[in-house]
């Protein structure tokens, strides 16, 4: 980032001569970023020959103060050139800072904003360059605004398409619930159903059991035992059967509703796996 200054000389005391004007110094302020551990610059300690020429204006515009030697990445990026002169570090003039000082600062921070002066730049150039700044500042805001813009766009959609998927996930929710409970519905009526069969064919063999006793004659007890015996052991046959009728209708309603619950958890790992590589991609975007 940079900034454009004009600085004046200050006049003496009253009962003194005011200073001698000289062209007006033209400094920018720049903001360098390190990169790789360094803010690209070489700076070399140019003294004054004049007493107190540090804060006044010389007619060559030529100061006393912390040159740079030379510039490379993040300096040479932002514009600055050997034999600027370094005029303030941080807001602090030059002329409150010693060589090592400035060396210190630049070593233990990140971001350093320095006021840079070019030899024979002049308030002439600066107001030359002025429009141009300002339509550049003017740019930059148009540009900022309409990606704050897109960024708001962007996030009404994500909002909208997240809204969206939850509806679906819970359509699909619904529709296996509804699928269970048929699943249930049916095991329940196919074992009254069986329940219903067995009933009615006890009751045709206590039919044909006294049937059959009221056709025996009195003196054949031995038959009648014997079928009697026949119909206790095609009652517990049925018996059997009807438990072992049950308990395969009971298995097969466990297995159809754990392939149900299965497939409601492999939906639900996929929809969370589909949103975790979603928001990773935004994430590394």
């Amino acid at each position: 980032t940079t900034t454009t200054t004009t600085t004046g000389s200050p006049a003496k005391g009253k009962g003194s001569e005011a200073e001698e004007q000289g062209p007006p110094i033209n400094t920018r302020l720049v903001t360098l970023n390190k990169q790789d551990g360094s803010f690209g610059l070489v700076l070399h300690t140019k003294e004054s020959k004049k007493k107190g020429s540090v804060k006044k204006r010389l007619k060559s515009a030529s100061l006393a103060g912390i040159v740079v030697k030379e510039v490379r990445g993040a300096a040479e990026q932002a514009g600055i050139r050997p034999g600027d002169v370094v005029m303030e570090v941080d807001g602090r003039p030059i002329m409150e800072l010693r060589h090592k000082d400035v060396v210190n600062m630049l070593h233990s921070h990140d971001t350093v904003a320095l006021g840079v002066h070019t030899p024979g730049d002049s308030a002439a150039s600066s107001a030359a360059a002025s429009p141009a700044k300002d339509a550049q500042l003017e740019r930059d805001a148009t540009l900022g605004s309409a990606l704050e813009s897109a960024a708001e766009e962007a996030e009404r959609r994500r909002a909208a398409q997240l809204a969206n998927e939850a509806m679906d996930e819970e359509q699909r929710r619904r529709v296996l619930q509804e699928q269970l409970h048929d699943v249930a519905d049916e095991a329940a009526r196919h074992g009254a159903q069986h329940l219903a069969d067995q009933a009615m064919e006890e009751e045709r063999t206590r039919r044909m059991s006294a049937q059959e006793q009221v056709a025996v004659p009195a003196d054949l007890d031995e038959r009648r035992t014997q079928m009697q015996e026949e119909m206790m052991h095609r009652l517990h046959t049925a018996e059997v059967d009807a438990a072992a009728e049950e308990e395969r209708a009971r298995r097969m309603t466990e297995e159809k509703m754990h392939t149900v619950a299965d497939q409601l958890l492999s939906e639900a790992d996929r929809k969370l796996a589909r949103q975790l590589e979603l928001e990773e991609q935004e994430r590394r975007v």
